[in-house]
């Protein structure tokens, strides 16, 4: 009996001790598991961050690659009719007036001489943008052509200038002889509507 009472606690020992290893073993895995998906979180929440910091500097470039789309300028602004000039070489001012009747208002009659330098002080006195740009007739038919394929470029040339509603900007011009000079908006529909001033440069008064 002693030896069947011996053998019984044996077996109830190891029995108990497989028991607890197996729970051990399940807790281990259990524990494993949980960690690695913690991990894989963190590795996919790190991509997503990556991801829209790149979209984001994506979109950003893009923005600012639509800015410079719709801002024109040029690096050489000669003309057939003349070039720019600085504001404080001017020998006369004219004040213009851009009106949503689709015409310029000069405030002084454009009797232009070759050599003559003058700084134009344009108001938009509209509710919507104007521009005014100088050039001859070729000159301006490109111009247009352009703003045809992108209507909301805005100007900032030595030629040309956009003026919003309420805004006064100035152009200052040297003219030179040979071409006939055209003032004109191209602003798709305006110059058609008849905004655009065509004027003769005569030879200059020192001219012999």
């Amino acid at each position: 009996m002693k030896i069947k009472s011996i053998a019984l606690s044996l077996s109830t020992l190891y029995l108990s001790s497989f028991v607890a290893m197996l729970i051990t073993w399940t807790l281990a895995g259990t524990a494993c598991a949980s960690v690695s998906h913690s991990h894989d979180r963190g590795t996919q929440s790190h991509d997503s961050h990556d991801q829209k910091e790149s979209e984001r500097e994506h979109d950003s470039h893009k923005m600012k690659g639509a800015e410079h789309d719709n801002t024109h300028q040029h690096d050489h602004e000669g003309s057939t009719v003349g070039q720019p000039a600085p504001s404080a070489r001017a020998t006369k001012i004219i004040r213009v007036t851009t009106m949503d009747t689709v015409r310029f208002e000069f405030s002084s009659e454009l009797d232009l001489k070759d050599g003559d330098i003058i700084k134009f002080v344009v108001t938009n006195q509209g509710k919507i943008s104007h521009e005014f740009s100088i050039g001859d007739a070729m000159e301006q038919q490109a111009h247009r052509d352009i703003m045809a394929k992108m209507p909301n470029m805005t100007h900032e040339d030595g030629n040309t200038i956009t003026v919003k509603p309420g805004e006064t900007k100035e152009l200052t011009w040297q003219f030179k002889g040979g071409e006939e000079v055209v003032f004109a908006c191209n602003i798709p529909g305006h110059f058609e509507a008849g905004m655009f001033e065509k004027v003769s440069i005569s030879a200059s008064h020192n001219h012999h």
